[in-house]
């Protein structure tokens, strides 16, 4: 029972958690919502951080639009490729918490591309990203 509206609600929810959590360096909450694939290089980004005791603090503001671009149906292996535009603070913290780099004042608008996967025939109702 797919719905555009209802995959696109939890494509939302998902862009939101998976920004907060690479922010808090969450890595039970990545494994869950990304593919092994994509967790590698988050957990690869998030390693180089800790090395250089320079943390990445995004704040999403809002998401503006979020849009289905291309679906695609292989075997049982579903892709939905989709474009999310939203309002983000970016800001670089050192290991105490202050600000190296960035204005929390200073909301930048963000274009992203991200890709949402799922085998039809798996019992979890889950999606993961493949890209972003």
């Amino acid at each position: 029972d797919f719905t555009p509206d209802e995959f696109l609600t939890g494509a939302r929810a998902a862009y939101e958690m998976i920004i907060a959590a690479f922010s808090k360096r969450d890595h039970d909450t990545l494994k869950m919502l990304l593919s092994p694939e994509m967790y590698k290089s988050f957990a690869l980004s998030l390693e180089d951080a800790q090395k250089e005791k320079r943390f990445t603090d995004t704040t999403l503001v809002a998401i503006t639009k979020a849009s289905i671009k291309r679906a695609k149906l292989v075997g049982s292996t579903a892709t939905i490729t989709v474009d999310f535009t939203s309002e983000q603070i970016h800001l670089i913290r050192d290991e105490a918490g202050a600000i190296l780099e960035g204005d929390v004042s200073q909301q930048n608008i963000v274009e992203d591309e991200w890709v949402f996967t799922r085998d039809l025939k798996s019992a979890s109702p889950n999606w993961l990203i493949l890209e972003t």
